[in-house]
């Protein structure tokens, strides 16, 4: 799995189509020194500038993917790193851009499958006659399709997690591989988002939210982002996570709710199991968010 332990930002000047001088700055990372992070952002900043300057037969990423960074490690600021009895990465716990904490895993499987959001108006209309929101036909069509897999996938030992706008499965009984043909079938399987599919496959690793979405919680997003580059940048973020944390403390990110397939866990994965079902108070009871 790729580890991004340095970040830097480099800028590049050149000329557009239109003989225009424009600059433009990149991020590059690195799993060894802050030198290869540097040099990878200027050679990134560098192809950005030579795009502007061509007749652009060859688009950039959609807004969408550049986002979702499926071409490189995500920006997160790296919290603690789990190794394997060989000394290699096995899982990293990362803050994502909106500060929610995020489990990495190199063997650890994790199946996130979102509802579609009822309308607002939908919402509204219950409210007003005091119902609760069914499931819309997608998220209907979604849980029958989970169901389904597991029915005729029983050979696999899966938790299956309520989340604030979907479901999440984990297989447990074995280390699977993101980049492997029996992965990718199983994500395609349960109707796994596009684009995590392929950030798993590109970063050889699964992701999985442990804490809540801010939000949800009725907090503001974060004032900075990591990396912090300016002064004072690192010390306002701190105070956003104090009370992000003291607002998340009632809220769960996921809750089991069923477990299936042969009762075994794999003993190398059982470690980062219990971590993920703590960390996000997996059986707490509490709201999810």
């Amino acid at each position: 799995m790729q580890v991004a332990r340095f970040w830097a930002t480099e800028k590049a000047v050149g000329l557009n189509s239109q003989g225009v001088e424009v600059e433009t700055s990149a991020w590059g990372w690195s799993s060894d020194s802050l030198e290869e992070a540097q040099a990878r952002a200027k050679a990134t900043a560098a192809s950005v500038v030579r795009w502007l300057s061509s007749d652009r037969d060859e688009s950039l990423p959609s807004q969408s993917e550049y986002q979702y960074l499926v071409d490189r490690p995500p920006c997160e600021q790296l919290l603690e790193e789990f190794q394997d009895d060989a000394g290699e990465t096995a899982a990293l716990i990362t803050r994502n851009k909106y500060g929610s904490l995020v489990l990495n895993c190199r063997d650890l499987m994790f199946v996130d499958v979102d509802f579609p959001s009822p309308s607002f108006w939908r919402v509204l209309w219950c409210k007003f006659r005091g119902q609760p929101v069914r499931p819309t036909p997608k998220e209907a069509a979604a849980r029958e399709r989970v169901q389904q897999w597991r029915l005729a996938n029983r050979q696999y030992s899966t938790r299956l997690y309520e989340t604030a706008a979907g479901l999440r499965l984990i297989i447990v009984d074995r280390m699977l591989s993101a980049e492997s043909d029996e992965s990718r079938k199983i994500l395609r399987e349960l109707g796994s988002d596009p684009l995590y599919q392929k950030l798993c496959q590109t970063q050889s690793c699964f992701r999985a939210r442990l804490s809540p979405k801010p939000w949800r919680l009725g907090v503001a997003a974060p004032p900075k982002r990591f990396p912090f580059f300016a002064n004072g940048d690192e010390g306002g973020f701190r105070q956003w996570i104090e009370t992000y944390e003291q607002a998340s403390a009632s809220a769960a990110s996921c809750k089991l709710i069923d477990v299936s397939g042969p009762p075994r866990v794999d003993p190398a994965l059982a470690p980062l199991l219990e971590l993920h079902d703590a960390m996000t108070k997996a059986t707490s009871g509490l709201r999810l968010a």
